[in-house]
This record gives C-alpha cells, structure tokens and sequence, in this order.
C-alpha cells in the first residue's frame, strides 16, 4: 500500500468486483509501461461495499467498481470512467424456430413484468406473453449488481421505475420494503458465460423458457440469446442498437450481423436505458492519503483509454470523436 502520508503512487492495490472482469488487462498493462511509477495490483473484492471499506480502513487506496443507487460515504469520493447496464436474456430465434421467445415478448419486457418474475408472482410465460413455456429464472452472481437490480426493479412500482435517474450523492432510492431477490428466488446466479449456456440448453432440451439477467458489456458480442429491450410507460429502450441507430428486432440475426451493433451509448450514458449504471474509481476524499485514485481515474478518462473501454463492451464516459 502507498504511505498514507505522501503522494508516493507505488505499491498501491486496487480492489474489484467481478462485474468489472470485462476491462482489458491490456489497458493496465499499458498505463503501467507508459507510467512505471504506478503499482497496479488487481486484487479482487467480494463486493462494492467490501472494496469501499477497504478504502476507508486504509487496505486500499482506490476501487474500480460499479455505483450503486446508495449514496457514497462522505470520506470517499469517485470518477465515473464509463458504463454497463444490466441486461435481460432469453434463448435467441432461430430460423423457423417455434415458439420463441424474442417473438412471442415482441423483443421487449416491461419493468413490471421483470418485477412479477423474479419475485416468484409469474411463473409462467402465458401470463404475460403469447408462449405457453414455464420460466426459469438466472441471474449473475455478483452482489453488487444484485443490489442494482434489487434497487431499480424489486424495490420500485413501475410509475418510479418508469423515471430513474442516477442520483447525486445525497440521493438515494432505498425502499421501505427492502424487497430482495433473495426472499423470493430459487433459482441459481452464475456467471454470465454459464448462465448463458443454460438459458439456451434449457429451451432447447427442456422446452423452458429461462431468462436471465447479466451485464450487458458480458453479454454483447455473442448470439446464444436475445438482448430484451425495457418498456416503461414513457418509451421501449433497447440496449444495443445497430450501427444506424436503429433498435435490433427478434428477427435480427445477431449472429450474421456482428459489427453491426453496439451498445446504446447514447441511451446507456444519459441512463435513459433504466438498468444502466456508472462504472467508476473510487478513492479517499482525503488530500493526506495516496492520490492514485485520481491519478488513474484521469489515465482513465484519456481518449486511448476510452477506446479500449469501448472495444470491451462498455459505454465510454464521454462521447468520442
């Protein structure tokens, strides 16, 4: 760790979630050739509340992490470097595939409806689609990410859910009811490569109609399941749209077309898109301690940087030329 007490960079750790797996070691490994006077040693945090306490104890001096909905502690401060979003999939169509389930959801799922599934209330995709499959619910294993979805589906009726935003710092969109996943769901978390594997299997084996939840920078690029789209009151937000514009459509073949898509970067970063969320450095608000939080975090934010970010899946912090 750096002493506190100078502005020493070396030795320094960063803790992460496993929801940030999806930035390129590639990037590190370059910041670290172009400045050796950096110590970055990637060590893993089994939350984002774990990596922030390591911050405040002084194990560490920075996180790479996704922001929750909670407010930050006031000793803490953080650069948002770019953005995910949490993506629901089910088995994508094939080619004279009988009923599918991009087709029979019209490409789309309401926060709703998402809500009513993964609190156990639908259990069945007739309730709320044109398919007479039985669902089976996935999401990934990360509790920092559980917690996104717990705030921004579970906890909220669709008329708030409808108009999210991300907070300031003094916001926050904790429940009453603090309604989890886990008081309702039997189903298993993974991760993402996994989880995807059996949403396709368990619709072509089992004649089951999974769904499941993942972030979509894991999600992107492949073509074993389909990307549904949010429907609040307001509008249908797809969270990948073709290189035009335009939002993908069930009968688009993802497979055929890739390169053609990408993350809806626009939609994604203005949190328009309801399940998107800053991915960011956090690190001590606190001028006595190591500044590399600061440090990396404007590495971070250089074009070269954001590139690579981009290339991973994610939405860059700033638009790019």
């Amino acid at each position: 760790m750096a002493d506190s007490g100078t502005d020493s960079a070396t030795d320094s750790d960063t803790f992460t979630t496993a929801a940030l797996s999806a930035l390129p070691q590639t990037l590190f490994d370059q910041i670290q050739v172009r400045h050796p006077e950096l110590s970055l040693v990637a060590r893993a945090a089994p939350s984002a509340t774990d990596a922030i306490a390591h911050i405040q104890s002084g194990q560490a001096d920075y996180a790479i992490l996704p922001l929750t909905d909670a407010p930050l502690p006031a000793n803490v401060t953080a650069t948002i470097i770019a953005y995910d979003a949490l993506e629901q999939v089910v088995a994508i169509n094939y080619p004279n595939r009988e009923k599918g389930l991009p087709d029979a959801l019209k490409g789309e799922i309401g926060l709703h409806q998402l809500k009513e599934i993964y609190t156990g209330n639908v259990s069945h995709w007739d309730e709320i689609a044109s398919t007479d499959l039985p669902i089976k619910r996935y999401w990934h294993n990360d509790p920092t990410l559980q917690q996104i979805f717990d705030t921004r589906v579970l906890n909220h009726t669709i008329e708030k859910a409808s108009a999210l935003r991300y907070p300031t710092p003094q916001q926050s969109w904790l429940s009453d009811s603090q309604t989890s996943i886990h008081n309702h769901v039997k189903d298993e978390s993974m991760p993402t490569i996994t989880m995807l594997r059996w949403v396709l299997q368990d619709f072509e084996n089992k004649n089951t109609g999974s769904i499941g939840i993942a972030p979509l920078s894991q999600v992107f690029g492949q073509c074993s399941v389909y990307p549904l789209a949010i429907r609040t009151d307001r509008a249908s937000v797809s969270a990948l749209v073709f290189n035009d514009g335009s939002a993908i459509r069930p009968k688009s073949d993802l497979c055929a077309r890739k390169g053609s898509y990408q993350p809806n970067a626009e939609g994604i970063r203005e949190q328009n898109y309801p399940l998107s969320y800053p991915l960011a450095v956090v690190y001590p608000f606190d001028n006595t301690r190591s500044n590399i939080g600061k440090k990396l975090s404007d590495l971070l934010l250089t074009q070269e940087s954001q590139e690579y970010l981009e290339a991973a899946g994610l939405v860059t912090a700033y638009p790019l030329p």
